[in-house]
């Protein structure tokens, strides 16, 4: 459980990030942010960090692609850190119609594909581009052995479920958020 939800496999994460590189990601996608939303304080509230919920060996994990490695956070050392602020607006959504199956194959594919991976520092400078002036070059930002927050999610939920919602090679927090403003994703509340 986190937040008071039940987690289930392959649940995505979406949430700002209070952290040095989660203030500079907020900067770089405010200005998308504001325009969707309308939110005068968007260099605070938009999205810039994005996790996803896996299973490995029978537990529930918190998987993450951050410096230096992706890897797994433990839903108590996750829970501490949405309860020291590090984390907030937090969001548990899921895609709309996607099976048991389905969720659990994408949890498996993060954890074969991304899980131990470098971080893909590489696609930084491109998304913060991407950022100032729009997708320019429709292509994935980075490289194929390394992977950041949103690109493990997406390539979790292609290779592990076959299902495509981002509809972007190069997707960003706040790609998660405008899928949801467009019904790709269900947000998931505490009961």
């Amino acid at each position: 459980m986190l937040n008071g939800v039940e987690l289930r496999p392959g649940m995505i994460l979406n949430m700002s990030s209070s952290t040095r590189f989660g203030r500079m990601v907020r900067w770089a996608l405010a200005r998308g942010y504001r325009k969707l939303t309308g939110d005068k304080h968007a260099r605070r509230n938009c999205p810039s960090h994005s996790a996803m919920v896996v299973e490995d060996a029978g537990a529930l994990w918190i998987g993450e692609a951050q410096a230096p490695r992706a890897g797994l956070t433990s839903l108590t050392a996750f829970q501490d850190a949405l309860d020291r602020g590090v984390y907030y607006n937090f969001r548990i959504f899921e895609p709309i119609g996607a099976t048991t199956q389905e969720a659990r194959a994408a949890s498996a594919a993060w954890m074969r594909y991304v899980c131990g991976r470098p971080y893909d520092a590489i696609a930084m400078l491109r998304l913060l581009l991407k950022a100032a002036f729009g997708d320019i070059i429709n292509s994935a930002a980075g490289v194929p052995w390394a992977f950041y927050c949103t690109e493990a999610n997406m390539t979790a939920w292609r290779k592990g479920a076959g299902r495509d919602f981002y509809h972007n090679k190069s997707p960003t927090p706040l790609t998660e958020f405008k899928r949801f403003l467009e019904g790709y994703l269900i947000e998931i509340a505490a009961k």
